[in-house]
């Protein structure tokens, strides 16, 4: 196989390679963010209590959800093991779970320690049904959100956020700081 590809690459190969050799068409989605938090803190917001991160989020068209960020702090691994569910049925519509290296992020008013969680595959949220999101993190302390807005305006979309675990997150403090969609 690496004979293969070494033939293919320096395109000494006289037989076809079994695949298209063109590039292929057709848009590549936008990909919009949604920031939910007025200003971000550098924390303490402790994952490693065991209590899962959940948040409630609605939104007033259908989206392709691709994924979230969440805060973490300079040059650190998180362990995430997330569900995003259908609030009114549980059903879980995404599950996700890896270890994420912290980074700068860069949002609408400046910028975070953080880290994208990017689903294998994107994901259809439906308007005005409520999803709940679900996420145990372990790692050490890290930036959090506050001034959280209750709803969200973005690229034509409206998010409305809840809190779904009133004694750990709000939608005015906490974590998943943006939502990364296209519709």
């Amino acid at each position: 196989m690496r004979n293969f590809l070494i033939q293919f690459r320096s395109s000494t190969l006289t037989s076809s390679v079994g695949f298209p050799e063109t590039r292929r068409s057709g848009a590549i989605p936008q990909v919009d963010r949604c920031g939910r938090f007025k200003s971000v803190i550098i924390g303490p917001w402790f994952y490693d209590s065991g209590a899962k991160d959940v948040l409630g989020v609605t939104v007033d068209k259908d989206i392709v959800l691709h994924g979230h960020s969440c805060f973490g702090r300079e040059n650190n691994s998180y362990t995430v093991s997330l569900k995003i569910k259908d609030a009114n049925g549980n059903f879980c519509v995404v599950p996700k779970a890896g270890t994420f290296s912290s980074k700068l992020l860069q949002y609408k008013d400046g910028s975070y320690y953080g880290f994208e969680v990017l689903f294998d595959s994107a994901t259809e949220l439906k308007k005005n049904t409520k999803y709940q999101i679900e996420a145990l993190i372990s790692g050490p302390p890290c930036w959090k959100g506050k001034e959280g807005f209750s709803t969200a305006h973005c690229s034509g979309m409206t998010f409305t956020f809840c809190g779904s675990h009133p004694r750990r997150m709000d939608q005015k403090i906490g974590q998943f700081p943006e939502f990364l969609f296209s519709a």
